[in-house]
């Protein structure tokens, strides 16, 4: 009888230790990448301008690839555009654009998009306005 109730016990054991296991790895599996914007950061900027990019991406699995954009709205224009491919759990961009010729007033919208290995993507905007001095 005792040898029975040991066993009852070991098995249990083992299956709670492999759900335990289970739930481990799907809370890993919903991982998605964070993206810290450090820069730019201002809210306008003028013409000659120079626009620091400075972005720390990271994720608890390995990333895949990273998209950095100054888009102009409402034309849709990209201006300037950066793209990093990984296979580490942090990606950083470190890059700076000078502002060209653009209308007054122009709104443009910093982008980044990052994409784990399992697919998962993550967006991150800023957006400003540039002035003609």
């Amino acid at each position: 009888m005792k040898k029975k109730i040991f066993t009852i016990i070991g098995i249990s054991l083992v299956l709670i230790n492999a759900c335990k296991k289970k739930e481990d790895e799907d809370v890993i599996k919903k991982s998605e990448p964070k993206i810290v914007i450090n820069d730019p950061k201002k809210a306008y900027y003028e013409i000659g301008d120079t626009a620091v990019v400075n972005v720390v991406i990271t994720d608890d699995i390995e990333l895949h690839e990273a998209k950095c954009w100054f888009i102009t709205r409402p034309q849709n224009d990209t201006i300037w555009s950066i793209k990093r491919h990984s296979h580490s759990k942090a990606i950083n961009f470190n890059s700076y654009y000078v502002i060209g010729k653009l209308p007054e007033e122009q709104i443009v919208d910093f982008v980044v998009v990052a994409e784990n290995e399992e697919g998962k993507k993550t967006t991150a905007k800023h957006t400003f306005e540039v002035h003609d001095h």
